[in-house]
């Protein structure tokens, strides 16, 4: 079985539109669905009993928002699959890419993450794998650092834009939004550290699964299409003191460099 855990912080729609799709790619599949209400505003029982029909559908509902990370493993541990796909409910799977997935987790020696190509709506290559930041990257990425030559320098790299995207191979990370590991990998490893609250998690798991010698492979081989709004990167200048997915990004960012500064420099 695969367990889909999903986190849920979005309007309904998106994630009605998430479920649509789950519908269609699962039908044939030995699944369950996991979704992790971060939403204290309104119920999302409505929703799971109209998809309860052609889905096995769990929902856990908090009663304030816990954070991403923790949303996550609240997931994991309510999962009885043996393969766990996390994604967000601004995912669009499509038709196939589970399947090749899990065909490819089976055939490979030491996988630990694996992660689809993502793409934009327009089919169009999304960066969603990366190489570990240095401790100056964020600011690179939020400043206009990024147009010198030292700052375009270091977004090729962060960014791997020197890379051929069309080709599987194995990185230092991959974005949360969608990923596959398996529980008993998670019960070797641990779960998500939940002092991220949101940012900065996937970047700690991946490096985490290196560490204890499984690799984490990007493959484009199955593909999600992916909405990706990027919230702390919506405003500029003064504006991002006003905007909190700015702060609960640098928050998570000193958060990161801390526990990894050793090897981050």
């Amino acid at each position: 079985m695969i367990s889909v855990v999903i986190v849920n912080y979005n309007p309904v729609y998106v994630l009605r539109n998430c479920l649509e799709n789950l519908r269609i790619v699962l039908s044939e599949s030995d699944a369950e669905v996991i979704i992790v209400n971060n939403i204290t505003t309104f119920s999302l029982g409505h929703l799971v009993t109209e998809y309860q029909q052609f889905l096995k559908l769990l929902l856990v509902e908090n009663q304030t928002n816990l954070g991403y990370a923790r949303a996550v493993n609240q997931g994991i541990k309510n999962a009885r699959g043996e393969y766990i796909l996390i994604i967000n409910p601004d995912i669009q799977i499509i038709s196939g890419a589970i399947g090749k997935m899990i065909s490819f987790f089976e055939q490979e020696k030491n996988i630990g993450i694996l992660a689809p190509q993502m793409l934009n709506y327009d089919h169009t290559i999304q960066n969603s794998c990366l190489r570990f930041p240095k401790i100056w990257t964020p600011f690179i990425r939020r400043t206009c650092l990024k147009n010198l030559s030292f700052g375009k320098k270091e977004l090729i790299r962060y960014l791997m834009l020197d890379f051929d995207h069309q080709m599987t191979r194995e990185v230092d990370w991959v974005l949360g939004a969608a990923m596959m590991t398996k529980k008993s990998l998670i019960e070797k490893i641990g779960f998500m550290d939940e002092r991220f609250f949101l940012y900065f998690e996937d970047v700690d798991w991946c490096r985490r699964f290196q560490n204890h010698g499984f690799r984490v492979i990007y493959f484009p081989g199955a593909k999600f299409l992916h909405q990706y709004p990027r919230w702390s990167a919506r405003t500029k200048g003064v504006d991002l003191l006003f905007n909190k997915f700015f702060w609960f990004h640098l928050i998570s960012a000193i958060k990161y460099f801390k526990k990894w500064r050793k090897i981050n420099a």
